[in-house]
């Protein structure tokens, strides 16, 4: 017996599980799970990567081939301080910065291509009469003739055709006009004007027309792109970047760095459900600065997002031009299997076009706001004035324990309950936690159903008796801190009870959508599955519900005839049901959930990526309670807490009362170091030390983030305190103040 439990042990310890034995003697053997901390200094290179944030040149700059010559100003706005120009002849625009001067431009002048021009270089690439049509046009269309995809501009063809109209409409001045593209028969409405928000550039659904004879041919549009060189610069002749919302926000500068490969991304991510490992763009707003700290604007998608994709093309790829877009999709084209062993297929184009409006918005940004902290408060300003967020009026730091209640493994028979965490020992760790001055805390208790957490559908409507009993469970509801109920509506295990074949969601090839074991659902179906479980447990006791999956998985679901804008919306109306609502890895249209927990700490950090900076967390900053993702999986702990500093986000931890190597032969063997009387001491070590941090700053906003050397950050908050974060293995000085290698100071 003693040889089969030594032989255990030593299995255990090589699977990495980290277990430690300490007790060598008896019957019986304690497990602790081993708490491993490092502190590991990054290198200058890496210093340097898109991994983190670099060193701004803020060299005052220009865009010499965008001026107001060949435009008749057509509108002022003494609120937004922005006048708008306009070239009848091809619809291009130019948008004045009164403010600061400046000009931003729906294209840019192609005559620095004449040698004759003082902005001529002979080392720029030449274009083509194609390109200079592109370039040109002010909106493109892609269309599928057949199932192959074709591309047109409006200036492609002298068939094509546009009227013009001034538009005056309350305060919106600029114009509208009718786009007739003579290769795709598409006809559209495009309108431009300025407000007192800013730019605004829409296409209206019901402004598009398609010729029904080619639609009889199969000539369909498949999407369109508005001004897709709005704001472009050549090269590195213009300084600045572009922000794109890639996990928790990115940067790609202007370089004169050819081949890096056009940037293109789809808001909310993709409908494949294969790049959930890829960090996703997590809002549906992009940005772009000339010159830090001079001039620049954030775009928000406000209509059409969920079919959109962003794109950005550096220079090289392969014009001398960088350029960014949004690209808007009306059909795709899909394979339809022919039988079920899918070795008959033929390959169609949606039938019926997706419908939706187009729109827009550019809120313009100047001087110490041009940079990605201005863009970060403009997008919050906007999720404030729509009611999607409220402030965190708490003075201290809170807390957030994932706390795993059951979970169940395969027995001879069916399934066994594996407990891990009773509500009587989660209450326990609250105590134990309140004992050492951590007083605001949020609990997501997983696996409360009866079964434990895995292999289950979405049935939530019984609580394990295991756990306690519904006793218990009111004593730790009442016990002083938020506590969220971990369900799941949007994935289920196929062998699983509570839900049927006709609530699962379906490709619009009709194939049955699904992740590795569990099917997609269809939210038009679970949303009332919810409500109908929401009232058994309110009756339990249980108040506040956490969501799996929802609020980072968008999809369109075929069988249902609902559009990624109605999943959006069906999303939305879970956050109406329980008395408060928590989200994992939340798209922008959740940002009202009073509690967002896992936000992305790092981008996709592709090659074309030039800085990760904090945009995510800075939108939400002051405001929703922002939780990192648990500490229990970070490989370089004293660098992840630095960056929850640097970037306002609270800390969080998975835990459970039993050791996890209890979970080796289950769905959650991946939690391998979780016990909390073994991780009590870290937790309250790590949470005071980001409370001290961020405390004092908890009642203001940042005002600026400054990169002062390589790994070197300063932090400036409206109430005149200063957090300057040091991230590299030396001290560093800045004026009088010294901050330790792989620490912080707060400045008063």
């Amino acid at each position: 017996m003693h040889r089969v439990k030594r032989l255990l042990l030593t299995s255990l310890l090589l699977l990495g599980i980290g277990l430690t034995l300490v007790q060598l003697s008896g019957k019986t053997h304690v497990i602790k799970d081993v708490v491993s901390t490092s502190n590991v200094a990054p290198s200058k290179a890496a210093l340097q990567s898109n991994r983190y944030t670099q060193k701004e040149d803020l060299t005052p700059t220009s865009n010499p081939l965008v001026t107001l010559n060949g435009y008749e100003k057509i509108a002022s706005n003494n609120v937004s301080k922005l006048s708008l120009y306009v070239n009848i002849n091809d619809l291009s625009f130019r948008v004045l910065n009164e403010e600061t001067g400046y000009v931003f431009g729906s294209n840019v002048e192609l005559d620095y291509l004449d040698e004759t021009n003082p902005n001529y270089d002979p080392s720029d690439q030449p274009l083509n009469q194609t390109w200079r049509n592109r370039v040109k046009s002010p909106v493109s269309v892609l269309y599928y003739t057949g199932a192959n995809l074709q591309e047109e501009y409006l200036f492609q063809n002298p068939g094509s055709s546009f009227t013009y109209l001034p538009l005056n409409e309350g305060d919106k001045k600029g114009f509208e006009a009718n786009l007739s593209f003579a290769l795709s028969k598409v006809n559209l409405t495009l309108r431009v004007y300025i407000d007192d928000q800013g730019l605004s550039v829409e296409i209206p659904n019901d402004g598009i027309k398609e010729d029904p004879s080619t639609l009889d041919t199969r000539r369909q549009l498949a999407g369109v792109t508005p001004y897709p060189f709005f704001g472009s610069t050549k090269r590195d002749t213009t300084t600045g970047y572009v922000l794109v919302p890639d996990g928790v926000g990115a940067l790609m500068r202007f370089e004169d760095r050819p081949m890096t490969g056009t940037y293109s991304k789809r808001f909310f991510g993709n409908e494949s459900f294969s790049s959930l490992s890829e960090e996703s763009l997590f809002m549906n707003v992009y940005g772009m600065v000339h010159g830090v700290n001079q001039n620049g604007f954030l775009a928000i998608v406000e209509k059409g997002s969920a079919q959109a994709s962003f794109v950005y093309t550096p220079s090289g790829e392969p014009i001398d031009l960088n350029y960014a877009n949004v690209s808007f999709e009306y059909r795709i084209a899909y394979t339809q299997y022919l039988n079920q062993s899918g070795t008959s297929s033929v390959r169609l184009v949606q039938e019926r076009r997706n419908e939706y409006d187009i729109k827009i918005s550019y809120r313009f940004l100047s001087n110490e706001y041009a940079n990605y902290v201005g863009m970060a408060k403009s997008y919050q300003e906007e999720l404030i004035l729509e009611g999607a967020l409220t402030p965190y009026d708490k003075p201290e730091v809170s807390l957030h324990l994932d706390v795993l209640m059951a979970e169940n493994k395969k027995a001879l028979f069916g399934r066994k309950l594996v407990l891990m965490t009773t509500f009587n020992q989660t209450k326990q760790m609250v105590e134990a936690l309140n004992d050492e001055g951590i007083n605001t805390l949020d609990l997501t208790l997983h696996g409360f159903q009866k079964g434990g957490l895995s292999y289950q559908g979405p049935d939530y409507d019984q609580i394990e008796k295991k756990l306690g009993g519904t006793k218990a469970l009111k004593t730790l509801s009442d016990f002083g801190a938020n506590v969220y109920f971990q369900t799941n509506y949007v994935t289920a295990y196929k062998e699983a009870k509570g839900y049927s074949m006709k609530h699962v969601s379906q490709s619009i090839g009709q194939q049955l959508i699904s992740i590795n074991d569990d099917y997609v659902l269809s939210l038009k179906d679970t949303i009332g599955m919810y409500e109908s479980d929401y009232q058994t447990l309110s009756k339990q006791g249980i108040n506040n519900v956490s969501f799996d999956y929802l609020g980072n998985v968008l999809y369109r679901d075929y069988a249902n005839k609902g559009t990624r804008e109605d999943l959006i919306d069906v999303a939305k109306s879970f956050l109406d049901v329980a008395a408060q609502s928590a989200i994992s890895n939340a798209f922008s249209y959740l940002f009202s959930a009073d509690v967002i927990k896992d936000a992305p700490m790092y981008s996709s950090q592709q090659l074309r990526f030039s800085d990760t900076v904090p945009f995510y967390a800075y939108v939400l900053q002051g405001h929703q309670q922002t939780y990192a993702r648990s500490a229990n999986f970070f490989s370089n702990t004293q660098n992840e807490l630095l960056r929850m500093v640097d970037y306002h986000l609270f800390p969080s931890f998975f835990v459970t009362n039993e050791s996890s190597y209890l979970l080796l032969d289950t769905n959650s063997s991946n939690l391998f170091t979780s016990r909390f009387s073994d991780w009590k001491e870290e937790i309250v070590r790590q949470y005071h030390y980001v409370n001290e941090a961020l405390s004092p700053v908890r009642q203001a906003s940042i005002l600026s983030r400054e990169v002062l050397d390589d790994g070197v950050v300063l932090v400036s908050y409206s109430n005149g305190i200063k957090i300057l974060i040091n991230y590299t293995g030396k001290d560093y000085t800045y004026q009088t103040q010294v901050v330790s290698a792989t620490d912080y100071e707060v400045i008063l």
